[in-house]
């Protein structure tokens, strides 16, 4: 009883678990404008991209541990790829209020893994 109680209090919300995972294409992006426009930032003016490429792994691993094959591919789709909800839904088969069934548990199967690794991160914005 006592672990189920400590789990439950480490959880995080689906919108935590949102903007994590949707942190994944802005550092994805971060990358790609660096690399084009030459931009750097952080304190000491440079990216650090192994910090980047870091979180963009831990968030990558706990969408690839999913056991569910349908909850893995539609997070990989919409957070990795940044498919939009309607185009998940063609690929998967599904209606979009399946979709989005599909998201929010998805959301809640992950959260206590994401709520491991979003202390990892380094804030860039």
């Amino acid at each position: 009883m006592e672990g189920s109680f400590i789990e439950e209090n480490a959880k995080m919300t689906r919108c935590d678990c949102d903007r994590v995972l949707r942190s994944y294409r802005e550092l994805n992006d971060m990358l790609k404008s660096s690399r084009s426009w030459g931009r750097h930032i952080g304190e000491d003016g440079l990216l650090d991209e192994a910090a980047i490429h870091s979180q963009m792994y831990a968030i990558r691993s706990v969408i690839l541990a999913l056991d569910d094959p349908k909850m893995r591919m539609f997070l990989y789709h919409y957070y990795i790829k940044g498919h939009t909800l309607e185009t998940c839904g063609k690929l998967l088969g599904i209606s979009i209020r399946s979709v989005y069934r599909l998201k929010n548990a998805s959301l809640e199967k992950i959260a206590f893994d994401i709520k491991k690794i979003e202390g990892k991160y380094i804030s860039f914005f």
